[in-house]
């Protein structure tokens, strides 16, 4: 959605000289809601949106969008989803999205599961970490990947699948610009354990190591892709 857009990947694919393309599959308009060929990427990034991964009905774009994921991941293309993105791999790959216990929007911290040392994504994460959250939403654990991230709120905030497969149920990608507009989109009226107030919402302390660890992640993918 407009108001989740890549946050701080679009600034780190320049800064390390990639090229990169946008879809919109949100938008009546095909100049720009048009997926690709799937020989003209080599790193998929799914990213949010306030509809749920079950409303196809309602999203039409949402079916064509799980396809195109699955020939990704079969196609043996590096893929990241992130929240809705995230959910989104985890239908495809035969896991369940569900309505979380809680909400949880803000900044929280998230610790690494003990079957994370199984994954080649470990050495990515610390131990324990802040992320930004905003979701109503959980997905499952598909059969065959790593259960990689986890916290009070949410058991299942990340996992792996193989070495080219990464979703996560947070932000990390979160810088203020996008923030803005997601407050601006929809704005926090609500309470709850794990929903903050809007002034813990906009803190800015977490930002740079967040945007450190997605510059972390592209370079994984980087150097898995470019080796194949």
């Amino acid at each position: 959605m407009a108001s989740e857009d890549t946050g701080c990947i679009r600034g780190l694919a320049e800064e390390k000289g990639w090229k990169y393309a946008e879809s919109h599959l949100y938008l009546d308009d095909p100049r720009v809601n048009a997926l690709p060929g799937h020989d003209s990427y080599d790193l998929l990034a799914v990213l949010g949106g306030s509809m749920n991964v079950y409303e196809d009905d309602k999203y039409p774009f949402l079916t064509p969008e799980k396809k195109f994921i699955g020939e990704a991941v079969a196609a043996g293309k590096g893929v990241l989803g992130i929240c809705l993105g995230g959910q989104l791999i985890s239908v495809v790959l035969g896991g369940k999205v569900t309505r979380n216990a809680d909400e949880e929007i803000g900044w929280h911290r998230v610790y690494k599961t003990q079957s994370a040392a199984d994954s080649p994504f470990d050495r990515l994460f610390k131990k324990e970490f802040v992320t930004f959250e905003w979701h109503g939403d959980t997905f499952e654990i598909p059969r065959g990947a790593v259960h990689l991230l986890t916290n009070e709120a949410c058991k299942n905030q990340g996992f792996s699948y193989g070495d080219r497969v990464l979703a996560l149920q947070n932000h990390p990608e979160m810088i203020t610009p996008t923030l803005e507009s997601l407050i601006e989109d929809e704005p926090i009226t609500k309470t709850g354990r794990y929903i903050q107030t809007l002034k813990e919402v906009t803190d800015t302390k977490y930002m740079a190591a967040s945007t450190k660890l997605v510059s972390d992640i592209m370079d994984y993918f980087e150097e898995v892709l470019t080796r194949a």
